[in-house]
């Protein structure tokens, strides 16, 4: 049962980079400057799989029907934030081993920043992010477009950083492709209701003050003199398999988007994520 839950709710498994950050990053995510790694940053991309869009007819080997079926949000959501919370890909801790031992507390988060897509609208209000500042992180979250006017979309897209670490230098940003310039829905090309997000973060040092946040969404402060930070952005694409164009449209918007923000903010020496 164990391990059938462990693989419903890693469905879509999560994605690491360690990454260094500088004025120029190289292709580990690291910061360098004139050679010298200035920061390293580990970023996780997931798709959580919203609980709205869990369909049992694609997971045809979970036959468990039963109250604590895999599938079933009881079970997925708890196993969901146990991945999010653990470290180094050690079980959170004060979790149970195998052999009824307690892993100790580890000393690394799995990730200094997490770009999360598909992530339930509910679930993030009620546990998700309540469960992500508890444990050091600051985020974001943005619900995808609703297909229908009037209507409200179910699931949407979050970043989270560690507040020790990173701050925001800027309100973040929320991209809906529909609506853009670049692909305003025509006769053909369909009515996606797909987004992005965007952050852009700027390293913080201990003494910061606006380490110690308490505003439900945290507040954006200007880059430090250092002028190191990441530009981030998390994105759901357009699923069809045939809808390549489409997608490599909205990609582009994403990209276009990015630079716009670096240059809004004359941070187009920050390096830039793109996960989704």
């Amino acid at each position: 049962m164990a391990a059938a839950a462990a693989a419903a709710a890693a469905a879509h498994r999560p994605m690491l980079a360690t990454v260094t950050v500088p004025r120029i990053a190289d292709g580990h995510g690291a910061m360098l400057a004139e050679g010298r790694v200035i920061a390293s940053l580990k970023i996780v991309s997931w798709n959580l799989l919203a609980q709205c869009l869990v369909r049992r007819e694609l997971y045809p080997y979970i036959t468990d029907r039963s109250a604590t079926n895999p599938l079933g949000q009881k079970a997925r959501l708890p196993l969901l934030i146990d991945v999010l919370l653990a470290r180094d890909g050690l079980a959170p801790a004060g979790a149970d081993a195998s052999n009824g031992s307690v892993h100790p507390a580890p000393s690394a988060p799995l990730a200094d920043i997490f770009c999360l897509q598909e992530v339930d609208a509910k679930n993030w209000d009620d546990k998700i992010y309540p469960a992500l500042t508890a444990a050091g992180y600051d985020a974001v979250f943005r619900a995808k477009g609703a297909r229908n006017p009037g209507g409200s979309a179910r699931h949407g897209l979050a970043i989270a950083w560690l507040r020790d670490r990173l701050a925001p230098a800027a309100p973040a940003r929320h991209v809906t492709f529909d609506s853009h310039p670049l692909s305003t829905p025509t006769a053909v090309s369909p009515v996606t209701t797909n987004a992005a997000l965007l952050v852009a973060l700027r390293l913080v040092r201990p003494s910061d003050t606006s380490l110690h946040s308490s505003a439900a969404e945290p507040q954006p402060q200007p880059p430090t003199d250092s002028g190191l930070g990441v530009l981030v952005a998390t994105h759901h694409l357009y699923w069809r398999p045939t809808a390549n164009y489409e997608r490599l449209r909205q990609t582009r918007i994403v990209l276009t988007e990015l630079q716009t923000l670096a240059a809004d903010l004359g941070v187009l020496d920050w390096p830039a994520f793109l996960a989704g």
